[in-house]
């Protein structure tokens, strides 16, 4: 499934001259699985923005745990189509999946680039809302553009 997301982001680089597809190439990486940790509660299907950022929000805000870090690229759903679809989730402090959107985290297959907290926050203070950070209209899809610096937007592990 890994070589599936890797494939259709290079289509989509190829043939459209994709910005996006591109960004995520460029900044993204794959990232190891696991089955969701029972301290996390699954959130409504088909909001991974919303459920992934308002449970980095709870976590960094509320609990003071830094831990968790968001991430945007695509994945590939197990036991579905295994088609890439935009997604976004969160991973853990060993750097694996903590998907509270899918089912069945540990058999999908995920590529996507790390976000700063700050950033996290910064856009959903800015636009109001839970979207997406990479194809967001509301601030006219800055990132990927360029119009926001990469350094200030992209985590890096140690």
């Amino acid at each position: 499934m890994q070589e599936t997301i890797l494939q259709y982001l290079q289509m989509l680089q190829k043939f459209s001259n994709n910005e996006f597809a591109n960004f995520i190439l460029t900044n993204g990486r794959q990232w190891e699985t696991q089955a969701l940790p029972e301290d996390f509660q699954r959130g409504i299907p088909k909001e991974c923005f919303s459920n992934s950022q308002q449970l980095l929000l709870e976590h960094h805000v509320q609990l003071l745990d830094e831990s968790l870090t968001y991430v945007e690229g695509f994945a590939c759903h197990a036991g579905g189509l295994n088609f890439p679809v935009h997604h976004g989730w969160l991973v853990d402090e060993h750097q694996r999946v903590v998907d509270v959107t899918w089912n069945n985290p540990k058999d999908s297959a995920y590529f996507g680039v790390p976000f700063q907290t700050s950033y996290v926050l910064e856009q959903v203070r800015n636009t109001n809302m839970w979207s997406s950070l990479l194809d967001n209209p509301y601030n006219r899809h800055a990132l990927v553009r360029g119009t926001h610096s990469v350094v200030q937007a992209i985590e890096t592990f140690a």
